[in-house]
């Protein structure tokens, strides 16, 4: 029948098996189709029984679905038998109610989600006690109450853009096909939706969400591929991983606490002691290129830092300019770090919204510790050395925003410039002071020496 009717199908001819559907949108229209169609029933010697055609109705029955020039909507018998049922008391019972509920699959919202509870009274063996439980019952209760506002299905319109809606839960996925009506308004074409195997259950969120899709562009190939189709950007808002730091010292010890939340909510608290010299700001500074280290180690896409630390904040954000020989190292570190994520939000917050980071970064130090860690088992751990005299630094270092001449942006006693200077021209007259401090940097920084920083700048 589909090879015979090849040219009409999906014009003004729907068909299944052999059950014909011609489309009309006046009479004149509708006796040019019936010709076409009787002329190739003709050709092919097709017979049909007068007794089960109809023609020129404007509703009808077909598949056991209502048809109508609005939509496809469930048969209100249909519906009826399923809103009388009893709940089944064996498994066979089950199986013929959730026959019913698959008959029915294209009007119900995640069908697969809402069914799965029955899973485990289908494994049941012939001699296991078949239990209805509350769960059971309250699934059975939300299905019956959504085929009692089942929506108005629509066919969809050929030359219109389609709108594929995808979402993924724990155990199933599902998809959502919709179009513009004539009025503008979003209307359903087709709900569809599976359960999760074992293995893809271990999928991560956006696996999950790719599964989706691909699964929803399959089964919905018939309507996308005749169709006119308008791609546009498909964002999918996710749970970014946060990260919370704070900075401290005492005369005797710095320190730092970091807290990193998981996009489930799962939070690892950390405590660093550090062995070395350094100010508040460099002890915030450690806190976030540690943190943003160990993101970078578990392969996270997108985070968000949090910190109370205005200076810090603002140079990562780009208010401030790092002018700091101090930071400017740390200042480097975190932005070659931040950009090997998708996305980075930075934010800052006051003292009082920050406790917790706050408390961590006490506690590493010896300070009094908070009421809600007094009862936690506290491991701080200690670092000999600065996170960033592990890093292979580049140069940008010394040529972050500098072009070797001066600007409105910069400063003219910037301290890189004698030091650039010098190792651009090592044989002028330079000041004793000047010299140490190029030294001092070229041999800090271990995988640059003054040769290759004579390579670059020349």
């Amino acid at each position: 029948m589909n090879a015979i009717f090849h040219d009409f199908i999906g014009c003004f001819m729907e068909i299944y098996v052999d059950d014909i559907v011609i489309k009309f949108q006046s009479y004149d229209e509708h006796l040019e189709h019936l010709r076409r169609s009787f002329l190739t029933m003709q050709q092919f010697d097709l017979k049909v029984k007068p007794l089960k055609c109809a023609f020129g109705v404007s509703a009808g029955k077909f598949l056991e679905f209502l048809v109508h020039n609005k939509g496809i909507e469930v048969d209100k018998n249909k519906a009826k038998a399923i809103m009388e049922a009893k709940p089944p008391t064996t498994k066979k019972e089950l199986q013929k109610l959730l026959e019913s509920f698959n008959f029915l699959r294209t009007f119900i919202s995640n069908l697969a989600g809402s069914v799965q509870v029955f899973s485990q009274l289908l494994k049941l063996k012939d001699h296991d006690t078949f239990v209805w439980e509350a769960s059971h019952q309250k699934a059975f209760y939300e299905i019956k109450g959504y085929l009692a506002t089942a929506p108005v299905l629509m066919p969809s319109i050929k030359n219109k853009p389609l709108k594929l809606y995808i979402s993924a839960a724990e155990g199933s996925i599902g998809g959502l096909l919709a179009q513009d009506n004539a009025q503008g308004n979003e209307q359903i074409v087709y709900y569809l939706s599976r359960l999760l195997t074992p293995c893809e259950r271990k999928y991560t969120l956006i696996e999950k969400i790719c599964l989706a899709l691909y699964f929803s562009v399959i089964k919905l190939r018939h309507y996308i591929l005749p169709v006119l189709i308008e791609l546009s950007a498909l964002e999918i808002s996710l749970t970014p991983w946060t990260l919370l730091f704070d900075g401290s010292r005492t005369q005797e010890v710095p320190g730092c606490g970091i807290i990193i939340i998981s996009p489930k909510g799962l939070s690892t608290e950390l405590f660093f002691q550090f062995d070395f010299p350094c100010t508040n700001n460099q002890a915030g500074y450690e806190a976030v290129v540690i943190g943003l280290a160990i993101l970078r180690d578990i392969e996270a896409r997108e985070v968000k830092v949090i910190g109370d630390s205005n200076l810090v904040i603002n140079h990562l954000v780009g208010t401030f300019k790092c002018y700091s020989k101090d930071l400017a190292h740390y200042y480097m570190a975190a932005v070659q770090l931040i950009q090997n994520f998708d996305n980075v939000t930075v934010k800052h917050v006051s003292r009082s919204m920050n406790t917790e980071a706050n408390s961590l970064a006490q506690a590493s130090i010896g300070l009094k510790l908070s009421p809600k860690m007094i009862h936690k088992i506290i491991t701080v751990q200690k670092r000999l050395l600065p996170s960033i005299r592990r890093r292979g630094l580049g140069l940008e270092v010394f040529n972050s925003n500098f072009t070797g001449e001066e600007s409105d942006d910069e400063p003219e006693n910037d301290w890189r410039t004698p030091i650039i200077s010098f190792l651009k021209r090592p044989h002028h007259r330079t000041s004793r002071k000047v010299r140490r401090r190029a030294i001092t940097m070229s041999s800090w920084e271990m995988n640059y020496t003054r040769k290759a920083l004579k390579m670059t700048y020349f």
